[in-house]
């Protein structure tokens, strides 16, 4: 598209001018702190992000008794679904952070994962290997990086604490398929899967990961496709949220799967959510708790 084919920026609108904006669309201002909290969330992020869904797209207007309140009851339910996704996520994170110090070691010795033949033939470690190096120099100050700097080389159980969650999963994707099980089977507790699967599983539980620290919105957000065998596929979307919740519950515990539940079941109620609005199936509830063995 060349330059004059594209449409001109917007302009610049003040906290009161978008307020008339949303009015003059529709939108029923009922919060009296309305301005305030566009002065503190970008509106962009804020209506853009929850508000679409509500626009009658002939009209570019909000349907009918769409209001300022519903709009913000969405972000908040966002806000606190964030929080707690990322609260076992980060269990998720740790636990295989430290299996795949583990079996790499053990199986391949300490150094085992800067070794080609740890990975499949395809995988650059070259690649791999300069990541890590811009990690070090990044977190050169840390404490423990420090103190190895007497050694020649880091072993796995200290390199893992420093590279990214993303590269974590890739070495998982590359890796030999003897280590890709040892660490399926620890990580896995309530499903019988495959690597396959597994590697597909832990970068999307990164990318839910990422949307989390960035405080990006999950609430009826298109995601990226969670690998699943086919009878599953048939019970919910690959594509949605609640894919993505199943394959974190498959590494919880049976008292962590139990904890989220509770708390997902909390939140949805309490700010009345539609389940099909975030890719939850009616039957959700019992699909999660039947992973507990």
């Amino acid at each position: 598209m060349s330059t004059q084919d594209k449409k001109p920026i917007k302009p610049f609108l003040t906290h009161q001018q978008q307020i008339k904006l949303l009015e003059d669309r529709g939108l029923t201002i009922d919060m009296p702190d309305a301005e305030y909290i566009l002065s503190q969330l970008n509106y962009y992020r804020f209506i853009n992000a929850y508000g679409l869904s509500f626009i009658n797209k002939s009209t570019n207007t909000y349907v009918n008794a769409t209001t300022f309140s519903t709009l913000y009851k969405l972000y908040e339910f966002d806000r606190v679904l964030r929080h707690i996704l990322s609260e076992y996520i980060e269990k998720i994170e740790i636990k295989l952070r430290s299996l795949i110090a583990y079996h790499s070691a053990n199986t391949y010795g300490a150094l085992g994962y800067l070794d080609k033949t740890t990975y499949s033939p395809n995988f650059d470690l070259n690649k791999f290997i300069d990541t890590l190096e811009k990690e070090k120099e990044k977190q050169k100050n840390v404490t423990f990086l420090q103190h190895y700097k007497q050694y020649e080389e880091i072993p796995s159980w200290v390199a893992v604490e420093y590279i990214p969650f993303g590269t974590l999963s890739i070495m998982y994707q590359f890796f030999q398929k003897d280590l890709q099980n040892k660490i399926l089977k620890d990580l896995v507790l309530n499903f019988n899967t495959k690597p396959y699967y597994l590697a597909n599983w832990i970068q999307q539980i990164v990318h839910i990961r990422n949307i989390c620290a960035h405080y990006s919105r999950l609430y009826n957000k298109e995601l990226e496709i969670v690998k699943l065998p086919d009878y599953l596929k048939q019970q919910f979307p690959e594509n949605k949220l609640f894919a993505h919740v199943y394959v974190i519950c498959c590494m919880l515990s049976e008292d962590d799967i139990n904890s989220i539940v509770t708390n997902l079941d909390t939140i949805i109620n309490s700010y009345n959510i539609i389940l099909t609005d975030i890719g939850f199936p009616s039957n959700w509830h019992a699909l999660l708790t039947d992973l507990i063995k």
